[in-house]
């Protein structure tokens, strides 16, 4: 800033104001009528400078004068440095302006002065002519005289040809970006989606300035190739964030299937184990609740990662279906069976739904899916003259219509060396000291029982030793 340096950040502000003002009537005296576009600063751009500084001091508060409530200056009392580096900023700014108000006063002072110029240079050129017009009707100079007048004449001529020209734009600096410019190789369409960056043509005719559509500011071209240039420096940043080495890199580590996942990788659980079988056991003292950070992560194949994904999801699907329809499904499937068995879902299996244990939560949910499948299908036992399409295996493993799980009327009474009527009971146990998955795994009946901490194991015993026990207890 020319001059003594203006203390506050208040009156820093109003003086630069003050100087935008000036600015911006200085430019608008020297800007004729149809010329804004040519002029090297428009006065909406200062306009613009205007209200930009105008809403930055409303923002941060320095309209407030010293006699107001809080203004910026008592509010950065504190902090020095922030106060220091705000007036730094504004002190650049003024110096700014106060260079830009000279250049300004010079351009108008030296378009004021070249018609002069002009006419003088028209009066020497007149007077010039007459002197040779002279020169060659009365030839009366001598070798040394005439030496001295070529000489003079040279001279003047080539003030003549070099007079300022102010509208013309022309410097080598331009033919050597375009030359540059050639060589580069920067795509102005996109193959993707066809966005094609404008031309030269479609944005100014006849080389006038035009605003940049990616920096916003005034500028001026005579070739293609230079506008191509400039355009490629601001979109350059936008047009690629990684070099060719690491983009080939990425290339290559996209082909790569990967084989084995991590167990933490699952989204919907955080205590697998890598176990094919769901490790959930019903033991809250030793559950995964207890310690939620695993020491460790065990890496599994894609097909074992997939079987456990599937079954967290199935579980999910439980809780999805709608309850009314399952009800009405239950109720069908039991008066078409006869067995007389009804869903009380709502009431008693989904008791611990809301439960602050995770762990027991999920082990119940997959307690609930297997009881609604047995309750949905109830098995249908094969009658006694009907033993299936090979009679001998199937009385030796007592097989249900669904081959695997031996739970038939009859069972094979190695005593008597014969098939034996059976009835199944049931072995009461609490639910924390079994796994439901090993239930599941040798195959074994179980359904809940009234009081949901224990379960109710089904087994067949032959009928004579099931009446033995009922007769002496």
């Amino acid at each position: 800033m020319s001059g003594e340096a203006i203390p506050g950040i208040h009156r820093r502000a109003g003086a630069i104001r003050q100087k935008i003002e000036q600015l911006s009537n200085l430019v608008e005296e020297s800007s004729e009528p149809g010329s804004c576009e040519e002029a090297p600063i428009r006065p909406t751009a200062i306009a613009d400078i205007k209200e930009r500084l105008f809403l930055w001091c409303g923002t941060v508060g320095i309209v407030q004068d010293s006699v107001s409530e809080n203004p910026l200056d008592r509010q950065l009392a504190d902090a020095s440095e922030l106060r220091d580096q705000i007036c730094h900023q504004l002190d650049e700014l003024g110096e700014a302006l106060d260079d830009l108000l000279e250049m300004t006063r010079t351009t108008k002072e030296t378009r004021e002065e070249l018609p002069l110029t002009k006419v003088s240079l028209e009066q020497t050129k007149d007077d010039i002519l007459d002197l040779e017009a002279a020169d060659d009707e009365h030839d009366r100079l001598g070798p040394p005289d005439a030496d001295e007048t070529k000489m003079i004449l040279e001279v003047i001529s080539e003030c003549i040809q070099s007079q300022p020209e102010t509208d013309a734009v022309s410097s080598s600096d331009e033919d050597q970006e375009a030359d540059v410019s050639a060589n580069l190789d920067f795509p102005i369409t996109d193959p993707l989606t066809g966005v094609v960056l404008p031309s030269l043509a479609d944005l100014s005719t006849d080389q006038k300035a035009f605003e940049c559509p990616t920096c916003f500011t005034t500028q001026s071209f005579s070739r293609e190739t230079s506008w191509r240039m400039g355009l490629s420096n601001h979109v350059r940043v936008y047009h690629g964030m990684f070099s060719e080495s690491q983009v080939k890199a990425l290339i290559d580590a996209g082909r790569n299937a990967q084989r084995t996942f991590k167990t933490s990788d699952c989204p919907f659980c955080d205590e697998w184990d890598g176990s094919p079988a769901l490790p959930l056991e019903i033991n809250r003292n030793s559950s995964p609740a207890a310690s939620p950070n695993r020491p460790f992560s065990k890496c599994v194949v894609a097909s074992e990662f997939k079987k456990h994904v599937a079954t967290q999801q199935e579980q999910l699907a439980i809780l999805a279906l709608f309850q009314d329809e399952i009800q009405i499904k239950a109720t069908s499937e039991a008066k078409a069976t006869g067995s007389g068995m009804s869903l009380d879902v709502n009431k008693e299996h989904l008791r611990f739904l809301h439960s602050e244990f995770d762990v027991e939560k999920k082990s119940y949910l997959r307690e609930v899916r297997e009881d609604l499948r047995r309750r949905l299908y109830p098995p249908s036992y094969a009658p006694d003259d009907e033993l299936g399409p090979n009679p001998a295996k199937a009385e030796r493993l007592g097989a249900w219509k669904r081959p695997g799980w031996p739970t038939v009327n009859r069972i094979w009474d190695a005593d008597f060396d014969s098939w034996a009527r059976s009835t199944y009971t049931h072995t009461r146990m609490p639910r924390k000291q079994v796994s439901t998955e090993t239930l599941l795994v040798h195959k074994l009946e179980w359904e809940l029982d009234l009081d949901p901490k224990y379960i109710l194991i089904k087994r067949w015993v032959p009928e004579k030793e099931q009446e033995t026990l009922k007769k002496h207890t």
